[in-house]
């Protein structure tokens, strides 16, 4: 029955998706644009954004949500935690992130911390980046709930875009991108600084690894992609993943 209400959801959102241009797109930031990175743990910034975090440094501010606790199965609760504070600074540090800032929810609680997360301020930007909408980590799709009901409670801009990035699940239907051929290298070094993860599993190259792939499409060797959606699409989509 799982099976069946997902594969629904899927041809739902694929539907919706298919009223949207996605031819791929290079993706470019003008002077004046603001950006507002949102990442459920610390390591998910440097593994889905760190291109263009490391591409424009300036233009961002970087919120991790969670303290990633449950991110060690060895370490204690409170040995991780300050492990993994520790490694978000060093990667902000590293990209040259000046705007940065942890709330510290508990690893698995997003959705049921709205009363934290309705403190962001998102009037100010022109594109927030959130994870892929079907992304099967609870965290990471609990990030499009709560930004879409967010939405609906606060003033944002009216040309306020969303782009969602890879991490667990790769997207469905990208319709933007940078070329980081020429900081791929740097990416990783960016993803390494958060050791305590990459050390578990192969974060840095299996990421790399996909870019690379992303970038055939567009006859590149190496892309981050993302899929660009307006703020009315998200609220569709949330209607269908709730």
């Amino acid at each position: 029955m799982k099976n069946f209400l997902y594969n629904i959801l899927i041809s739902k959102i694929y539907k919706l998706l298919l009223q949207i241009n996605f031819k791929m797109q290079k993706f470019e930031l003008k002077e004046s644009d603001k950006c507002l990175c949102l990442a459920p743990h610390p390591d998910d910034e440097s593994i889905g954004t760190a291109g263009i975090l490391l591409k424009y440094p300036d233009k961002f501010k970087v919120i991790c949500l969670t303290d990633g606790q449950k991110g060690s199965e060895t370490l204690s609760k409170e040995e991780i935690v300050k492990v993994r504070q520790e490694e978000f600074k060093n990667a902000m540090e590293y990209a040259k992130i000046k705007d940065w800032q942890m709330l510290n929810i508990p690893d698995k609680h997003i959705i049921d911390s709205y009363n934290i997360f309705k403190s962001l301020d998102i009037s100010d930007y022109d594109y927030i980046f959130i994870p892929n909408i079907l992304d099967q980590h609870q965290d990471h799709k609990a990030v499009s709930i709560n930004l879409a009901k967010l939405i609906k409670e606060k003033k944002h801009k009216s040309n306020l875009k969303i782009l969602m990035y890879e991490v667990w699940s790769s997207l469905p239907l990208p319709n933007r991108y940078i070329d980081i051929a020429d900081i791929k290298e740097n990416k990783k070094e960016m993803i390494n600084k958060h050791k305590s993860q990459v050390d578990a599993l192969d974060y840095t190259n299996k990421i790399v690894e996909l870019n690379s792939y992303r970038a055939l499409q567009v006859f590149k060797q190496c892309i981050e992609a993302y899929m660009m959606i307006d703020v009315s699409t998200l609220q569709k989509m949330i209607k269908w993943v709730k």
